[in-house]
Protein backbone atom coordinates (compact mmCIF):
# COMPACT_ATOMS: atom_id res chain seq x y z
CA UNK A 1 0.00 0.00 0.00
CA UNK A 2 2.99 2.35 0.35
CA UNK A 3 3.86 2.35 -3.51
CA UNK A 4 -0.30 2.90 -4.00
CA UNK A 5 -0.05 5.79 -1.09
CA UNK A 6 3.32 7.23 -3.29
CA UNK A 7 1.34 7.35 -6.33
CA UNK A 8 -1.91 9.38 -4.97
CA UNK A 9 0.52 11.68 -3.75
CA UNK A 10 2.73 12.37 -6.03
CA UNK A 11 -0.47 13.44 -8.18
CA UNK A 12 -0.17 17.00 -9.17
CA UNK A 13 -3.59 18.07 -9.26
CA UNK A 14 -5.51 18.43 -5.45
CA UNK A 15 -8.88 17.72 -7.48
CA UNK A 16 -7.62 13.95 -8.59
CA UNK A 17 -5.59 13.50 -5.49
CA UNK A 18 -8.79 13.82 -3.60
CA UNK A 19 -10.93 11.42 -5.74
CA UNK A 20 -8.25 8.69 -6.03
CA UNK A 21 -8.64 8.34 -2.02
CA UNK A 22 -12.60 8.65 -2.26
CA UNK A 23 -12.18 5.86 -4.74
CA UNK A 24 -10.21 3.64 -2.89
CA UNK A 25 -8.33 1.88 -5.58
CA UNK A 26 -7.30 -1.68 -4.46
CA UNK A 27 -3.87 -1.19 -6.04
CA UNK A 28 -1.64 0.75 -7.91
CA UNK A 29 -2.82 -0.53 -11.51
CA UNK A 30 -6.30 0.79 -11.04
CA UNK A 31 -5.08 3.78 -9.10
CA UNK A 32 -3.39 4.74 -12.31
CA UNK A 33 -6.20 3.62 -14.83
CA UNK A 34 -8.45 5.67 -12.48
CA UNK A 35 -6.14 8.53 -11.99
CA UNK A 36 -5.99 8.59 -16.42
CA UNK A 37 -9.71 8.58 -16.69
CA UNK A 38 -10.04 11.24 -14.21
CA UNK A 39 -7.76 13.24 -16.10
CA UNK A 40 -9.02 12.73 -19.15
CA UNK A 41 -12.45 14.22 -17.83
CA UNK A 42 -10.47 17.28 -16.57
CA UNK A 43 -9.28 18.08 -20.27
CA UNK A 44 -11.84 17.22 -22.13
CA UNK A 45 -14.06 19.80 -19.81
CA UNK A 46 -11.30 22.49 -20.23
CA UNK A 47 -11.44 21.95 -24.06
CA UNK A 48 -15.21 22.39 -23.70
CA UNK A 49 -15.03 25.28 -21.96
CA UNK A 50 -12.32 27.18 -23.99
CA UNK A 51 -14.45 25.73 -27.08
CA UNK A 52 -17.45 27.92 -26.47
CA UNK A 53 -15.95 30.68 -25.17
CA UNK A 54 -14.01 31.57 -28.08
CA UNK A 55 -17.74 30.97 -29.78
CA UNK A 56 -19.13 33.30 -27.18
CA UNK A 57 -16.34 35.90 -28.73
CA UNK A 58 -16.54 34.56 -31.93
CA UNK A 59 -20.31 35.79 -32.57
CA UNK A 60 -20.13 39.08 -30.95
CA UNK A 61 -17.34 40.03 -33.46
CA UNK A 62 -19.42 38.88 -35.98
CA UNK A 63 -22.13 41.50 -36.40
CA UNK A 64 -24.47 39.36 -38.41
CA UNK A 65 -24.61 36.80 -35.74
CA UNK A 66 -25.77 38.97 -33.16
CA UNK A 67 -29.61 38.73 -32.39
Amino acid sequence: MLALDQFVDAMSDPEIRLRLREARPRDISEAETLAIRLETYRLADSQMLANSVNQIYSSRSNPWLNF
